[in-house]
């Protein structure tokens, strides 16, 4: 076959190359938002613009949950949420006695297609607990819904937790100021080595995330404030 039909032909199949190439390609992992605790949702409030300068607004009540939640975004289209029981509760759920102050408990990454996703870190060998439905209510009829897994072998819990929002309500797409963001994310694990490969092998955006061994899960983070270089867990 000579030189120039063997180009023409090449030049016809590019297109469909480069078809099949873009939607083998998942898009690379992003921070959606981390998750404050506190025993009392106007006091994690208060504590939050105290020692920012930033004042989180009510996120709303989780439907299927004993819990509420207000939000702040930040830069790089990410927020912090700040979870606590609801108000109308009988008394504090044990998990939320043991927390004094606002405490680091998970971290949630977006992802493009959850189903998909599931299906890619099971052949990493990771075990989840199949795919979830929240809902968070502010005002009628404004909600937010998403899918999300968590991965239960091993067992990362909310460390991290992987999300997609529905189109119509995403909590990331609040307006941040503008000038706060995240300087450093660092989860401490004993699944170190599971999590980097779980991370490397998906790809990251956000290069703020750093890896520790540590017995016992902690999250540890710092924000760039109106009120300066803000940490959090320590």
């Amino acid at each position: 076959m000579k030189p120039k039909k063997l180009k023409n032909i090449a030049m016809a199949l590019l297109p469909i190359l480069l078809m099949g190439c873009t939607c083998s390609v998942e898009p690379p992992l992003q921070l959606d938002h981390i998750v404050l605790a506190t025993n009392n949702l106007d006091e994690g409030i208060k504590e939050f613009q105290n020692s920012t300068g930033l004042r989180p607004t009510y996120g709303g009540r989780h439907a299927n949950s004993y819990t509420h939640s207000a939000t702040v975004a930040l830069k790089g289209n990410m927020y912090v949420e700040i979870l606590a029981p609801k108000d109308n509760l009988d008394s504090i759920p044990a998990f939320f006695q043991k927390i004094h102050g606002l405490t680091p408990i998970g971290f949630a990454v977006s992802v493009n297609d959850v189903s998909r996703f599931k299906r890619r870190i099971e052949t990493l060998g990771f075990q989840t607990n199949g795919i979830n439905n929240w809902l968070r209510k502010k005002t009628e009829p404004e909600e937010f819904q998403c899918n999300f897994i968590m991965t239960n072998d091993p067992q990362l819990t909310m460390n991290p937790l992987f999300v997609n929002w529905s189109e119509s309500a995403e909590p990331s797409s609040l307006e941040s100021d503008g000038s706060s963001y995240l300087k450093s994310l660092e989860l401490a694990t004993p699944y170190k080595e599971e999590v980097e490969q779980l991370f490397v092998s998906n790809r990251t955006l956000f290069q703020q995330l750093k890896f520790s061994k540590r017995q016992q899960a902690k999250i540890r983070f710092a924000l760039q404030t109106p009120k300066g270089l803000i940490k959090f867990g320590e």
